[in-house]
């Protein structure tokens, strides 16, 4: 009677159980170390601040070699209109005249035909001052003062051995970069990092800080300059290109004066790691900024110490537009530039036939176009305001002698 609760239960049943109730254990451990795999991988290659640079780094490269491939495909031109704000008296009376000096400048790069097209429109008060059309080509650089000078002036090119196309350049341009780049990238694993939870106009983001200081400095530095050495042939392009023996200057010696205790940051948000922000400081100063503002639209700044810089770019319709500045305490310099479609930029076909060389321009001549310059209607207001300035200077002469 005492034995009826184990009736039907054996030491095999007891056995079987626990082979069961391990192997569901294995299992359960095997799915756990998978996911915590999985869950490592995905971080490493996703969510490490490693990965969040390296991946960023791809997509300035990406970025780059497809803005490359595009002007190689289609050619680029665009508009841009430049004008100076003297705010202070550091230019004295000629800021009457500066302030109110303007120029529009259009450039059109011709893959197929290996030329450089364009037009500078000076403006004075938005007086249209003169037009000069140029092209720039392997045979030389050739200006059209229409009708400031009735004849082109034209200046050959220095031999060189330099015998590249356009596009020859355009994909070296995109090596140089993209090997700086990787340079940098190679170094990720000898920088610091942190991570936050920052709140970005109004939204909770996560802040990756890359941290170069006094104790991964040189470790940093090795890695670029080994990278760098381990590609001969790059060097040897860039050094070509430059016109400099970029191998003696790639050594550690020499490198000892860079930027130190630099941060570089990058605030992102969501599963899918959106980009929204990334700035740069050397210690508390800002030195770089880009902000994505939606609806295609980037701001950006740059601070070099004495000149600082700022732009906002979109993209409309297919086509890019710029708007900002570069400026000191005292003067301003105001740009705006915008994408042009091959219909929209127009370009004056110059005829060489008639061209006289620049080196042949006398004295007399260049006094004419001078004069030509001065005497057009739309001049009248900088011809009188230069007699204004003038007249002060004299006066000013006549008093000090007094």
């Amino acid at each position: 009677m005492g034995n009826e609760v184990f009736e039907g239960f054996n030491d095999n049943d007891y056995k079987g159980n626990a082979k069961s109730i391990f192997l569901k254990l294995i299992k359960t451990l095997l799915i756990i170390g998978i996911l915590g795999l999985v869950a490592f991988i995905v971080y490493n290659k996703f969510y490490s601040p490693q990965s969040i640079f390296k991946n960023t780094i791809v997509s300035l490269q990406d970025e780059l070699h497809n803005t490359i491939d595009k002007i190689k495909t289609n050619g680029f031109r665009f508009e841009t209109e430049i004008s100076l704000n003297d705010k202070t008296d550091l230019f004295e009376d000629y800021s009457v005249v500066i302030n109110n000096l303007s120029f529009k400048m259009s450039m059109g790069i011709d893959v197929d035909e290996e030329k450089i097209d364009g037009s500078l429109l000076f403006k004075y008060k938005n007086d249209d001052l003169g037009l000069i059309d140029y092209s720039f080509s392997n045979n030389g650089l050739i200006f059209d003062l229409n009708d400031i000078y009735d004849r082109p002036i034209k200046y050959n090119l220095e031999e060189s051995n330099d015998n590249n196309t356009i596009v020859q350049d355009l994909d070296e341009l995109d090596s140089y970069i993209g090997e700086l780049l990787n340079s940098f990238k190679n170094s990720l694993d000898e920088c610091d990092y942190k991570i936050e939870i920052v709140n970005l106009d109004g939204n909770k983001v996560r802040k990756y800080t890359l941290v170069i200081n006094d104790n991964n400095y040189r470790n940093i530095l090795n890695r670029i300059v080994d990278y760098l050495n381990d590609r001969k042939d790059f060097l040897n392009t860039l050094s070509k290109y430059l016109d400099e023996d970029i191998s003696s200057l790639i050594v550690n010696e020499n490198l000892n004066d860079l930027y130190e205790n630099v941060t570089i940051s990058i605030y992102v948000s969501g599963v899918n790691n959106y980009v929204s922000q990334i700035e740069g400081y050397n210690g508390n100063e800002k030195i770089f900024s880009i902000k994505y503002l939606g609806d295609n639209k980037i701001k950006s700044s740059i601070n070099l110490g004495y000149i600082k810089g700022e732009v906002t770019t979109m993209l409309e319709n297919g086509k890019e537009y710029a708007v900002g500045k570069i400026y000191t305490d005292d003067v301003s310099v105001d740009v705006v530039s915008n994408e042009l479609s091959v219909d929209e930029f127009k370009k004056n076909i110059i005829n060489e036939d008639n061209s006289i060389n620049g080196d042949e321009l006398d004295e007399e001549t260049i006094n004419s176009i001078l004069q030509n310059l001065l005497e057009r209607d739309s001049s009248k207001g900088l011809y009188e305001d230069l007699e204004d300035i003038i007249t002060k200077y004299n006066n000013n002469l006549e008093d000090n002698r007094s």
